[in-house]
This record gives C-alpha cells, sequence and structure tokens, in this order.
C-alpha cells in the first residue's frame, strides 16, 4: 500500500448537525450542505479516511471558537473506532491550537506530508 499524503482541516464546523441544531450561528451559506445529514455527518467522513492520517485543526462549534480535545474525541468517537480497527490511532489528531501557534502546526503537518 502506498503512504498518503495526510489531511489537515483547518478551522472545520465540527459537524453539520451542529449547525442544523443551533439557534444562532456565524457560517456562510457555502457550510450548508442540503440533505447531506440523511446520509453522513463530518465526523462519519472523518473516520471513513482510516488509516489514512487526518488533523482537525480548531475544530469549532457553530457559535465559539474552538472546541476541547475532550469535546471533539466524543463527537468524533466512531472515528476514533475506525482508526483503532485500522490499527491507525495516532493518525487521527485533534489539535486545539492559538493564532500563534498556528504556523507551527502547518509546519509540522508539510513536513509529515
Amino acid at each position: 500500500m502506498t503512504a498518503c499524503t495526510p489531511l489537515l482541516l483547518d478551522t472545520p464546523v465540527a459537524t453539520y448537525r451542529s449547525i442544523v441544531e443551533s439557534e444562532a450561528y456565524s457560517l456562510q451559506l457555502t457550510w450548508f450542505l442540503y440533505g447531506v445529514l440523511e446520509h453522513f455527518d463530518l465526523p462519519d467522513l472523518v473516520g471513513s479516511l482510516a488509516p489514512r492520517r487526518c488533523w482537525l485543526l480548531n475544530a469549532s462549534s457553530t457559535e465559539a471558537g474552538p472546541l476541547p480535545e475532550s469535546k471533539l474525541a466524543a463527537v468524533y468517537h466512531h472515528a476514533i473506532e475506525a482508526y483503532q480497527q485500522a490499527n491507525a490511532e495516532e493518525g487521527l489528531q485533534f489539535l486545539v491550537r492559538m493564532d500563534g501557534e498556528r504556523p507551527s502546526v502547518l509546519d509540522k503537518w508539510l513536513k509529515t506530508a
């Protein structure tokens, strides 16, 4: 099997479902994918990437800033299980960083690519 380039999702909304369930949000119309939740949500897509490395940098809720890693782990538990089944537990990383730390994360990601 050939190595795949790691994927970095930079400041994504954590889930599409959170958009639907939110009373207020600050997302642009381009975040809305009509009918998509009938088939999947972002945690499902991320889980399908296993064993390809995937980093989520500052995944956020619809109203606030980045969610803590513990909250993301709960939301992405099926994706975590998929990575565990693929023996790629380290492949899925939730990163919460201050804006000033972002360049170092991007640099590290580029070096792993």
